[in-house]
């Protein structure tokens, strides 16, 4: 028996998506757990960027398939994906830690 994306707690998969970034070829095939606060992490240029572009359809994937909540998205725009992306630039807050910048985030009555 084969449980969906949704049954078996993943909200998010990419499914052997390919994409290039100019001469960078990036192959993503991962899945992200419901209800789990996740990090990416990476040098510059490794793809997380790409891989958020991806997501929010920002980026078109070559191939594969990007699954949210088990439907594939891929042909969606950005607006009719069911995800929130906030830019690094210009949000975050030198003054505070780590964990207040985040926590702003999840909750903005911390402010």
């Amino acid at each position: 028996m084969t449980l969906s994306s949704a049954e078996n707690g993943t909200a998010v998969r990419l499914e052997k998506v390919s994409f290039s970034y100019g001469e960078a070829p990036f192959l993503f095939d991962v899945a992200f757990a419901a209800s789990k606060i996740t990090v990416i992490m990476g040098p510059s240029g490794s793809g997380k960027s790409t891989l958020l572009n991806l997501v929010a359809g920002f980026e078109t994937p070559r191939s594969g398939r990007v699954l949210i909540s088990g439907a594939d998205v891929v042909a969606k725009p950005p607006s009719a994906r069911p995800v929130s992306m906030v830019f690094q630039e210009n949000n975050l807050f030198a003054h505070l830690s780590v964990e207040r910048n985040v926590g702003l985030g999840r909750s903005p009555s911390l402010r």
